[in-house]
C-alpha cells in the first residue's frame, strides 16, 4: 500500500471489482481485448471458434506487448509535454529496463514484487496510451 499512497489513485479504482469475459462481447463491441498474462489470453483466444481464431489473435493481446512502443527517452521526459506525470515517472525509472523485459503482468508474491508490478503496469498502460493517441486522428471522435 505504499506505493498507492505515491499514485495518488481513488481507492475505489484499486478495489474495483473483476469483470468476466464473454465471447459475445469479443465479437460486439471490442476491438481489442487486454489481458495481464500470456495465460489469459490464452484462455480468451480458446473460447473463439477455431475458423475464426486467426482473426481475433490481433485483437486479444498481452498489456505489455505495447512495453516497447515508447522510447526510454520519451519515457523519462520531464516537464509540460512529458508522457508520464513525475510521480509515474519516478516509480518507473528504477526498474525501466526490467519492466521492458516483462512478458506479462507480474503477480506479486511478497512485498518486494509490489514495485515490479508497477512498473511494469505504469510502462504498458503510458505505451497503450500513447497508441492510442497516435493511432486515432485529433477528430476521430467528431465522426460519431
Amino acid at each position: 500500500m505504499s506505493v498507492y499512497w505515491q499514485l495518488v489513485f481513488p481507492l475505489t479504482f484499486i478495489c474495483k471489482c473483476t469483470e468476466f469475459f464473454f465471447l459475445t462481447t469479443l465479437y460486439c463491441s471490442n476491438h481489442l481485448v487486454l489481458c495481464m498474462d500470456e495465460g489469459v489470453r490464452e484462455g480468451v483466444l480458446n473460447t473463439v471458434p477455431p475458423p475464426y481464431r486467426k482473426a481475433y489473435e490481433e485483437k486479444v493481446v498481452v498489456l505489455t506487448s505495447f512495453s516497447s512502443y515508447e522510447s526510454d527517452a520519451t519515457l523519462a521526459q520531464r516537464g509540460g509535454f512529458a508522457l508520464l506525470p513525475q510521480q509515474f515517472s519516478s516509480l518507473l525509472l528504477p526498474g525501466l529496463a526490467q519492466a521492458k523485459q516483462a512478458k506479462d503482468v507480474p503477480v506479486p508474491m511478497r512485498q518486494g514484487d509490489w514495485m515490479t508490478t508497477v512498473q511494469v503496469l505504469i510502462l504498458s498502460t503510458a505505451c497503450l496510451t500513447k497508441y492510442l493517441m497516435d493511432a486515432h486522428p485529433e477528430d476521430h471522435w467528431d465522426d460519431a
